[in-house]
């Protein structure tokens, strides 16, 4: 009797539990499951956000990743580990996915070469090398790079890519002027923060670095500078504008103050090469023949005139530098002096001792006013271009003694030990070629670079096409990305990250160049 009674009670119990279940569902449960599709939604939009991939990941490449080992390297090694790299992955999966769902969407010719290509650089050096760290990261980077970033633009709408570009504008111009005004700062007031050998501001006392290599911290000031400068061109807000001027305005200097001539260079072309675009397709010049002829008449003004600016302000910074120093070192044997005067006051020191002292003093002095003038001194232009020349000399001799391996390559980074002979590298462990095109070539052999080559040739018709747009076919900022691409081609013949995968240059190229193609071929349908 008694169980009959607690079975019933049980009963009743889960009825009422259930009727209040429903009625819960039907009243809060439905808030938490639009709560939950919209966070799912959120997160979804975010990591199909290539825009938002590429600032991100260029700017933890450019700054954090390559930086000294300070107390956050711990935590970005995890941000790289856990985020960046699920995340590349996770475009690619999305763009699989969304190309599945597109059953009548038309072949590519740019993304079969591209598919090649990556077949090219996975099969034959995994056969070779096997699974190491270098070949798997190139074939992540590779994946991400081409299927992840470039085929992902393409094929997206107008609309998608349209909010994307502004999207992307906006986060560089932003970042860039933080990035900008504290460089400057560092410059203005000659100083560096973390003691290491590329720290953040003045590395021995004229160039500019922000945790990495000066001519690293140049090509990144590159890619800002034309990034704020397409911001600069489509947003209409003008304290949105006002704050892309002040981008593109910082990161010029920054890139003039590394001193390196590879990004002072390319960025000199960029803006030569913008001013013909503009000119060349000016309605109001009249016939082909004038615009084309005002156009490279500009061109070679701007460069010329850049050319002598930056110089000019290169010479002024590095008085700047050496003012600084004057007055550091004259602050110091001031406050030498009255230490010393203080020291005599309160007792009298014994003559060798005093000798010694000042003997020591005077040496210290005089090491540190010729590590100044080091420093501060202009370099001579290196006719060896600060011994490429010699590296490319020793690759193109290794090439004719094992002509087998220009075919087919050397493997990932394992050219650089082999090339340092009769150089100012040599007894280093490993040096990059200084040229993207021969550094592809010596990774991935002739036939890589071939492959490489074929796609950019597939897709020069509509990049061309959207440089030469006039009047409603050209969309605002557009030349800018092209300005980009320049810049970087031109950095490849001095510098190696240009077309190294996951470099921060080589991420805007491919994000410059899939932007560009789209937009080529919404102008006039093509297969590219």
């Amino acid at each position: 009797e008694l169980s009959l009674k607690a079975t019933e009670g049980l009963k009743c119990a889960k009825h009422t539990f259930l009727i209040h279940l429903y009625g819960w569902n039907r009243k809060g449960g439905g808030r938490v499951k639009k709560a939950g599709n919209a966070v799912r939604r959120a997160l979804l939009s975010a990591a199909g956000n290539v825009s938002l991939y590429v600032t991100v990941t260029f700017y933890v490449t450019s700054l954090l990743i390559l930086g000294p080992q300070f107390w956050w390297r711990e935590y970005v090694d995890m941000l790289e580990r856990y985020v960046l790299i699920p995340w590349g992955m996770a475009l690619c999966l999305l763009r699989l996915e969304r190309r599945v769902g597109q059953r009548d969407a038309a072949q590519r010719m740019d993304l079969s070469v591209l598919f090649v290509l990556l077949v090219w650089v996975v099969v034959p050096f995994a056969i070779r090398f096997g699974n190491t760290f270098n070949n798997s990261a190139s074939w992540y980077n590779h994946t991400v790079l081409f299927f992840g970033i470039y085929a992902t633009l393409v094929e997206s709408t107008e609309k998608q890519r349209e909010r994307l570009f502004d999207l992307s504008g906006v986060l560089f111009a932003l970042a860039s002027v933080v990035l900008g005004a504290a460089l400057l700062y560092c410059a203005w007031t000659k100083q560096a923060f973390g003691d290491y050998d590329f720290p953040f501001g003045i590395v021995d006392g004229m160039y500019l670095s922000a945790f990495t290599h000066y001519n690293i911290t140049g090509m990144v000031s590159v890619c800002c500078a034309l990034m704020s400068l397409s911001a600069l061109c489509r947003q209409r807000s003008r304290a949105v504008r006002a704050l892309c001027l002040l981008a593109v305005v910082l990161m010029s200097l920054v890139a003039i103050l590394t001193q390196s001539r590879t990004a002072r260079y390319a960025l000199i072309l960029a803006y030569a090469a913008g001013a013909y675009g503009v000119l060349s397709a000016h309605d109001k010049l009249g016939r082909a023949v004038v615009r084309h002829g005002v156009g490279l008449l500009a061109a070679a003004v701007i460069a010329v005139c850049g050319y002598g600016a930056a110089d000019a302000v290169s010479d002024a910074a590095i008085r700047h530098y050496n003012q600084q120093s004057r007055t550091a070192q004259a602050a110091f044997m001031i406050r030498e002096a009255a230490a010393q005067t203080t020291e005599d006051n309160a007792q009298e020191k014994p003559e060798q001792q005093e000798q010694e002292a000042k003997q020591e003093q005077e040496a210290k002095q005089e090491q540190k006013a010729k590590k100044e003038k080091k420093a501060s001194a202009r370099k001579p232009v290196d006719a060896s271009f600060s011994g490429r020349t010699a590296i490319w000399r020793n690759l193109f001799n290794r090439w004719k003694e094992q002509p087998k391996y220009l075919l087919i390559g050397h493997g990932i980074t394992r050219i650089g030990s082999l090339v340092t002979e009769n150089t100012i590298h040599e007894g280093r462990d490993a040096v990059s070629i200084h040229n993207a095109y021969l550094q592809y070539t010596a990774d991935y052999g002739l036939i890589g670079f071939v492959l490489l080559c074929i796609f950019l040739a597939v897709i020069l018709r509509p990049v061309l096409r959207v440089f030469f747009a006039r009047g409603e076919k050209q969309r605002p900022g557009y030349r800018a990305l092209c300005m980009l691409v320049i810049a970087s081609l031109m950095t490849g013949m001095m510098e190696s990250a240009p077309l190294s995968a996951m470099t921060p240059m080589n991420m805007m190229l491919f994000y410059a160049l899939a932007l560009l193609t789209a937009r080529g071929c919404d102008i006039k349908p093509c297969k590219a």
